[in-house]
Protein backbone atom coordinates (compact mmCIF):
# COMPACT_ATOMS: atom_id res chain seq x y z
CA UNK A 1 0.00 0.00 0.00
CA UNK A 2 2.94 2.44 1.18
CA UNK A 3 4.96 1.50 -2.38
CA UNK A 4 1.27 2.57 -3.96
CA UNK A 5 0.78 5.64 -2.18
CA UNK A 6 3.92 6.72 -3.30
CA UNK A 7 3.79 6.01 -6.92
CA UNK A 8 0.36 8.04 -6.91
CA UNK A 9 1.89 10.61 -5.51
CA UNK A 10 4.72 11.05 -7.78
CA UNK A 11 1.93 11.27 -10.65
CA UNK A 12 0.36 14.16 -9.04
CA UNK A 13 3.43 16.24 -8.41
CA UNK A 14 4.30 15.49 -12.15
CA UNK A 15 1.59 18.07 -13.12
CA UNK A 16 2.61 20.61 -10.93
CA UNK A 17 3.89 23.90 -12.12
CA UNK A 18 7.64 24.31 -12.06
CA UNK A 19 7.30 27.76 -10.31
CA UNK A 20 5.04 27.13 -6.71
CA UNK A 21 4.71 29.68 -4.00
CA UNK A 22 8.04 29.52 -1.15
CA UNK A 23 7.25 26.66 1.06
CA UNK A 24 4.65 25.03 -0.95
CA UNK A 25 5.28 21.74 -1.99
CA UNK A 26 4.47 20.16 -5.14
CA UNK A 27 1.89 17.50 -4.12
CA UNK A 28 0.30 20.23 -1.73
CA UNK A 29 -0.20 22.12 -4.29
CA UNK A 30 -2.06 19.98 -6.68
CA UNK A 31 -4.35 19.15 -3.74
CA UNK A 32 -5.22 22.66 -3.28
CA UNK A 33 -5.56 23.41 -6.59
CA UNK A 34 -8.06 20.11 -7.01
CA UNK A 35 -9.75 21.23 -3.96
CA UNK A 36 -10.57 24.75 -4.60
CA UNK A 37 -11.15 24.18 -8.52
CA UNK A 38 -11.89 27.94 -9.43
CA UNK A 39 -9.94 30.48 -7.50
CA UNK A 40 -12.51 33.33 -9.02
CA UNK A 41 -15.37 31.79 -6.73
CA UNK A 42 -12.90 33.67 -3.83
CA UNK A 43 -12.29 36.94 -5.81
CA UNK A 44 -14.92 38.79 -3.18
CA UNK A 45 -12.44 37.48 -0.26
CA UNK A 46 -9.59 38.45 -1.88
CA UNK A 47 -8.11 42.00 -1.25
Amino acid sequence: MDQAVRELSKEIEADAPESLPKGMGRLTHQTVESEVNDWQRFGWKLG
